[in-house]
């Protein structure tokens, strides 16, 4: 892979502020960075659920990973997951300070509780002014390329394949795909990759 773009550290925080509501729900905001065609991939709010959530969710031995919700664009549903765990299903700035697990992937922004929509992964924060200023340089899978090998892309240009992605890279993570995954895998990929000395809390 030619770089490693996303891999490291957690997104970062702008003074956006969450427009909420049903406009919201459907605007996206437009006064961040754009793709390279002039697409804003960038979304506030959908489904109930908004871009900086940080949400808990049980891990198949007991206890609780953490994520957070980067955007929520249909699409681009994606999260990041962080090297922590813990007991309890609570905020701490803790979870933040741990960093990336691995690269930022596509979630089902359903698998979040809200509202009358019961579900084990459940927001424990909420930051309305979170941006992550690294969105347009995230690698993601793209379809197979040249031999059946694995390609990587940004969104700041969805049709420009970057470079190859060798199985290594893909299986510890370091790029991802943007497609929704399923909540029960990416739980016990969440704590197939925690250290082990955090894995056995």
């Amino acid at each position: 892979m030619a770089r490693e773009a996303g891999a490291n550290g957690p997104g970062g925080a702008s003074a956006e502020h969450d427009r909420g509501g049903e406009a919201g729900d459907r605007a996206a905001v437009t006064d961040h960075q754009v793709a390279a065609d002039g697409t804003n991939w960038f979304q506030r709010r959908r489904r109930g659920i908004d871009a900086g959530d940080v949400f808990s969710l049980p891990l198949p031995s007991g206890g609780y990973g953490f994520g957070r919700v980067m955007n929520v664009h249909d699409g681009a549903d994606i999260a990041e997951f962080f090297r922590y765990r813990s007991f309890e299903s609570t905020y701490s700035d803790d979870i933040l300070r741990a960093g990336r697990l691995f690269s930022p992937i596509g979630i089902m922004i359903t698998a979040i509780a809200w509202r009358n929509r019961e579900r084990p992964w459940r927001v424990v924060r909420k930051d309305p002014v979170y941006y992550p200023d690294d969105l347009y340089e995230i690698p993601f899978l793209s379809a197979s390329g040249t031999g059946g090998g694995l390609e990587y892309y940004t969104l700041n240009d969805i049709r420009k394949v970057l470079g190859s992605v060798s199985p290594e890279e893909e299986k510890n993570g370091t790029v991802c795909s943007i497609m929704p995954q399923n909540p029960g895998w990416i739980a016990r990929t969440v704590e197939e990759r925690l250290p082990p000395q955090i894995r056995r809390l």
